[in-house]
């Protein structure tokens, strides 16, 4: 799994309701019926809407520009010995979120980018500690089956699991399910001190001993 933290200082069925005489249609709408509630269960995950890279009018690098720091983090995403988390910072207004933006596009026409969350003080969900797990969660289950065959349970066992300690919500929510299925994915988040008490974030990321690399 790869981080990369940025910041400012179901198929149809009516077909197979059409002949019900007909057996064989028993069970593909069973499994449709799965995939209906598992959908309506991960549907119950509270999360930011319009969080991740592809919401909103945001701008990614002009073409031939921060290509020496595009590379640095491409770079880092297929490189399994170093540290799994990049932190690109600086003072505000000098780019990092186009190129967040950028990389989030890269990856993602790569088939690397697992989910990201774009913070933004602009909107109340969006600059919510709290909401960014489950979000990326929400995120990872729709890209991965291995990913949501785990959330899915832990929905369903344990619905506090959203008032819980963000620590809790990172074991939880990432990287227990990301372990168990043995996912390698790219995160993306930015502009995460536009959420309220970002520090508790960085200090729940920094303490978790699967970021840290000797």
């Amino acid at each position: 799994m790869s981080l990369v933290v940025l910041f400012d200082c179901t198929p149809d069925v009516n077909p197979l309701l059409q002949d019900a005489g007909q057996t064989h249609s028993y069970l593909p709408l069973t499994h449709a019926h799965r995939q209906v509630a598992e959908l309506s269960v991960l549907n119950q995950c509270r999360r930011a809407h319009g969080a991740g890279y592809q919401h909103g009018d945001r701008q990614g690098c002009l073409k031939g520009t921060r290509e020496s720091v595009l590379n640095e983090i491409e770079d880092w995403t297929e490189d399994f010995g170093v540290s799994p988390v990049f932190w690109l910072n600086g003072l505000a207004g000098t780019g990092k979120s186009t190129v967040a933006q950028t990389i989030a596009e890269r990856v993602f026409a790569n088939g690397r980018l697992g989910a990201s969350f774009f913070c933004s003080r602009a909107f109340e969900d969006r600059s919510d500690l709290g909401l960014i797990f489950p979000t990326l969660a929400f995120q990872l289950a729709q890209k991965y089956p291995g990913f949501r065959s785990l959330l899915i349970p832990l929905l369903q066992s344990n619905p506090d699991i959203f008032r819980e300690s963000l620590h809790s919500q990172m074991q939880e929510f990432l990287l227990k399910p990301l372990l168990s299925a043995n996912i390698s994915t790219v995160i993306v988040i930015d502009a995460l001190d536009e959420c309220f008490f970002f520090f508790f974030f960085l200090n729940s990321t920094l303490s978790c001993d699967a970021f840290r690399r000797t």
